[in-house]
């Protein structure tokens, strides 16, 4: 996630995601992971972020709850069995939309995994093409700075 976006979520939720926190995944899930701060952040301000990345094709939010110095949590059980399952909801909502640009994918406008290559990933065929470009413009770059050093 570009650092603007990743600036905006730190500010609104500073509870939930840590100043130095590092996001691994693209832009468009920005709203997804919004709404688990929000979510989060409105039940307990003892819960925080540990993760949040694409893994195959799909949103994951992996978080930490706080504890007393007895090993208590200090999120109670009932909220935080709340909390994973709607984690789990937006997860499975990120299948539906484009990682990188934020649409909703459908059968016509979703990038068949075979251009891909061997990751998966969810994302629109406009932005499967955007990506192509820039893969072939730093292949192209790369092979004039080695013709160009001999």
């Amino acid at each position: 996630m570009r650092d603007d976006k990743s600036n905006i979520l730190k500010v609104a939720f500073p509870t939930f995601i840590s100043e130095n926190f590092y996001f691994e995944c693209g832009n468009g899930w920005f709203d997804l992971v919004a709404d688990v701060a929000q979510f989060v952040t409105a039940r307990t301000p003892y819960c925080s972020a540990a993760q949040i990345k694409e893994k195959f094709g799909g949103l994951r939010i992996y978080v930490n709850f706080e504890y007393d110095e007895n090993g208590e949590s200090l999120v109670p059980e009932e909220i935080g069995q709340e909390i994973h399952r709607h984690i789990s909801r937006i997860e499975n909502m990120s299948y539906k939309i484009c990682e990188d640009c934020g649409i909703n994918l459908k059968d016509d406008n979703k990038c068949p995994q075979d251009k891909l290559g061997y990751w998966f990933r969810n994302i629109c065929i406009s932005c499967a093409d955007i990506q192509e470009e820039k893969a072939t413009q730093r292949l192209e770059n790369k092979i004039y700075k080695t013709l160009k050093e001999k």
